[in-house]
């Protein structure tokens, strides 16, 4: 269960990271 839980975290933060990635290499072109 612990490493099923850890799993989703990583899964979680993975995705929050390439999103973070995505708007700070997207926005100052608009701008």
């Amino acid at each position: 269960m612990t490493a099923m839980i850890l799993g989703i975290l990583g899964l979680i933060a993975a995705i929050g990271l390439i999103g973070y990635l995505v708007i700070v290499l997207i926005l100052p072109g608009r701008f």
